[in-house]
């Protein structure tokens, strides 16, 4: 897998992932959604559980319009 290589694109992505995740600013989360050409989101226990900033998808629609929603997974548009 990919993620087993060194590839510093890759791994630049994904930190640039785990800290749209991680961050509570839902701000600088859509910009580096935005910057990274991500539209949706799917978020779910896994990630709510890993990432206490992932809050911010459920209380900032201003930034991640919910799409989906049932339980834990939601889905979210980056706006």
């Amino acid at each position: 897998p990919i993620s087993l290589l060194r590839v510093p694109a890759y791994r630049t992505r994904s930190d640039q992932v785990k800290t749209l995740f991680a961050s509570s600013d839902a701000r600088e989360a859509s910009a580096i959604a935005h910057s990274l050409g991500i539209r949706y989101l799917y978020v779910d226990e896994t990630d709510r559980g890993a990432y206490p900033g992932a809050a911010k998808f459920d209380s900032s629609p201003e930034y991640f319009q919910p799409v989906f929603r049932r339980g834990p997974v939601g889905v979210y548009q980056v706006r």
